[in-house]
C-alpha cells in the first residue's frame, strides 16, 4: 500500500508537469483554464499529503 507521502509527492510532480504543459503548448485552447485549475489543485493536494516535520519528543 501506498503511504500518503508518496502519494503526496506523485501528486505534486504531477501538477507541476501539467502547469508547465499547460503553460507551454495550452494557452490558446479553450480548456486552458481548466486545466491550469485541475493541475494547481493536484499540487496544493499533494503538499498537503506530505506531512511535516516534526521534532521527536525526548523521553
Amino acid at each position: 500500500m501506498m503511504s500518503r507521502r508518496f502519494i503526496g509527492a506523485v501528486l505534486i510532480l504531477l501538477g507541476a508537469i501539467v502547469m508547465a504543459i499547460n503553460v507551454l503548448w495550452f494557452q490558446n485552447h479553450e480548456l486552458y483554464d481548466t486545466v491550469r485549475i485541475a493541475s494547481f489543485v493536484s499540487f496544493i493536494a499533494g503538499f498537503l499529503l506530505i506531512p511535516r516535520y516534526q521534532e521527536r519528543k525526548n523521553s
